[in-house]
């Protein structure tokens, strides 16, 4: 608990949010325990008989929404409630679902979770449905089936959250968005410092490993090894420009601001 509360501190410190700021971004968001519960079961692998857990869980008082996740959440989802809000919505990398549930406390008309690994999807689901929610769905699926833009039903908007840095083929993937209905792309990218500000288009490429059997979401089955690669926004926006869509907002940021080595995000709104 030290620990954390010292994070805090150094997290504040560097967004410099203030208390009325911090509140007002909290005010957006659902009750912190649903949230701090997708993560307690995440990391202590308490993913089955997820509604009987919850009955003798009880959260911390002391915790609340981490800074840095505050900062997050409203770079890529409350900044963009026109794009969210009263809309259908496509999650693609949906991971524990708690984007899906900004997105069902922010108004929005329907929305459907794309993850891999079907063990959250319990988890996921109970969540959504505790607090208060019916009109979404999580599929098993991932980018690397052909037609996994049917998953989901009619799409205004599509939401890549910490997706596009485990991709290979980049072009493939916002083609097949592109032959979507959506009108609205949201990119979550985790940038490379070295080349995130070049004005060339560049590609961090990387071979990533399964340690132990545990892959990075499920997006690279039957694989070992494989490559992904980290675009920066130049490389975005030339594929985007090309494919009909333009660049409406691009916006830098750090989490992990309590260590040394901050690591810097970004979020891009594509619209057509």
């Amino acid at each position: 608990m030290d620990d954390f509360i010292t994070q805090q501190k150094l997290q504040n410190k560097f967004h410099q949010l203030s208390e009325s700021d911090r509140l007002e971004i909290i005010s957006k968001l659902p009750d912190k325990k649903f949230y701090e519960f997708l993560y307690h079961s995440w990391f202590n692998n308490k993913l089955e008989n997820v509604a009987e857990n919850y009955k003798t869980w009880q959260p911390w008082q002391e915790w609340h929404y981490p800074i840095d996740d505050l900062i997050r959440f409203s770079k890529v989802i409350l900044d963009n409630k026109s794009y969210i809000e009263a809309q259908n919505i496509f999650d693609i990398g949906s991971h524990l679902g708690y984007i899906t549930l900004f997105c069902l406390h922010l108004g929005c008309k329907h929305i459907t979770g794309l993850e891999p690994r079907e063990n959250k999807h319990e988890l996921s689901s109970f969540i959504c449905k505790t607090a208060g929610y019916q009109n979404f769905k999580f599929v098993k699926g991932s980018t690397h089936q052909d037609n996994f833009m049917k998953c989901a039903d009619q799409v205004d908007t599509v939401i890549l959250s910490a997706l596009i840095y485990h991709v290979a083929d980049h072009f493939k993937l916002l083609k097949k968005i592109t032959d979507s209905s959506a009108k609205c792309l949201i990119i979550e990218n985790k940038e490379k410092k070295h080349i995130a500000f070049n004005i060339e288009p560049k590609v961090a490429w990387k071979i990533e490993d399964i340690d132990q059997g545990k892959d990075t979401g499920g997006w690279h089955p039957n694989k070992k090894q494989f490559q992904v690669g980290t675009p920066n926004q130049p490389f975005l926006n030339g594929i985007m420009f090309e494919l009909g869509w333009k660049l409406v907002k691009n916006e830098y940021f750090y989490v992990n601001t309590h260590l040394e080595n901050k690591r810097l995000m970004s979020t891009s709104i594509y619209v057509r």
